[in-house]
């Protein structure tokens, strides 16, 4: 099971890539979208590998989360990344560069509302 530090890590990572690879080119909004939700992901899961859990399915997470009343401040954001990173994979929706601006702040929020 990853740790606390090794989620951080990724999330940090992640978020490099999304600054530096994709850089704001709104010709990969598509792939921002997923990489904003993949950090989440990470951030979530480093708050439950400080609980000793981990989630390999996103429904089991999301299941998890609505247990954890830590978390129901932060649910409504990561619900919104995890449905525009859908949209984008599943849907061939067209991500526009002030959907990609709301999932950023929307990653912002989780960082500053997740339990350290």
């Amino acid at each position: 099971m990853p740790s606390k530090e090794l989620h951080i890590f990724k999330a940090e990572h992640n978020k490099k890539f999304l600054d530096s690879v994709i850089n704001g080119n709104e010709e990969y909004n598509d792939w921002s979208a997923t990489v904003i939700f993949y950090c989440a992901v990470h951030l979530v899961e480093a708050y439950f590998a400080e609980k000793g859990e981990h989630h390999t399915k996103h429904v089991d997470r999301k299941k998890a989360m609505k247990c954890e009343s830590e978390l129901a401040s932060v649910m409504v954001s990561y619900k919104a990344i995890e449905s525009l990173s859908k949209a984008a994979r599943y849907d061939c929706v067209v991500i526009t560069k002030e959907k990609i601006t709301s999932s950023k702040a929307k990653l912002l929020y989780l960082e500053k509302c997740l339990p350290k």
